[in-house]
């Protein structure tokens, strides 16, 4: 069965990518476009790593990764926050609340699909 990711991104263009990218390399990918999106695919579904955006809409990006971290079964799931580069401050925050992995924008979504792989060939 295929790992699931959960791609957590309000940019169309930079959702697009990452879906059609992450799904090439044989993941099964989920969306969520706005926080509390995030917060309701979690409370149904069980994704094995989330694509967290650092600014979505609806609810401030470092308030979901603490939800994140107080859902039951959801405390290990790894989180790669993607984080603005003139926003260095974000990276801070994100490892400090929980995030695994903070991956800066403008990234090529081959990278990510790498470090992605990476976590997975880590993993049990």
């Amino acid at each position: 069965m295929p790992k699931t990711i959960l791609v957590a991104e309000d940019e169309p263009m930079i959702l697009r990518i990452l879906v059609f990218k992450l799904e090439m390399e044989g993941y099964r990918v989920l969306q969520a476009k706005t926080g509390p999106e995030v917060i309701e695919t979690l409370n149904g579904e069980k994704p094995d790593l989330i694509l967290l955006d650092a600014t979505l809409p609806e609810m401030d990006s470092f308030t979901i990764l603490q939800k994140i971290r107080s859902l039951d079964g959801s405390r290990e799931l790894p989180v790669f926050m993607l984080t603005q580069t003139h926003k260095p401050w974000q990276k801070e925050k994100a490892l400090e609340l929980g995030a695994n992995h903070c991956i800066v924008k403008p990234f090529k979504p081959t990278v990510v699909a790498k470090e992605i792989k990476n976590l997975f060939a880590k993993s049990p």
